[in-house]
């Protein structure tokens, strides 16, 4: 038995789902087939509408298709990735075991700061 592919629709056609049901007033089962996909993904950009749509209101960018998770070490993480923004607009090469250095030494300084 050949298994369906899963579709992941990005921001704009979860609005447009949305819109879909409550304008059109069309049917979970008329999305389904509208957009290809399944009846339990309908039900939850249904259910999850008010946090889609503020998404999509404060995001200019809708061909996102996951949110980003934030992990305990985002500031970490945000002053490696502007290191290595300012190294590579120098032309510079920089390779993995170099930011691995740099976040290791910044995450040092963060804990001292912290104690």
């Amino acid at each position: 038995m050949a298994s369906k592919t899963r579709i992941v629709l990005d921001l704009n056609t979860r609005v447009k789902v949305i819109h879909a049901s409550e304008r059109d007033k069309k049917s979970v089962k008329q999305i389904m087939k509208m957009f290809n996909v399944g009846k339990t993904q309908v039900y939850e950009i249904l259910k999850k509408k008010t946090e889609i749509l503020k998404q999509w209101e404060n995001c200019a960018n809708g061909k996102i298709k996951r949110e980003l998770k934030k992990t305990a070490n985002e500031n970490i993480n945000e002053i490696v990735w502007e290191w290595f923004v300012s190294v590579k607009a120098k032309n510079h090469c920089v390779s993995g075991p170099m930011v691995q250095q740099y976040a290791k030494k910044i995450a040092q300084i963060d804990r001292k700061s912290v104690v």
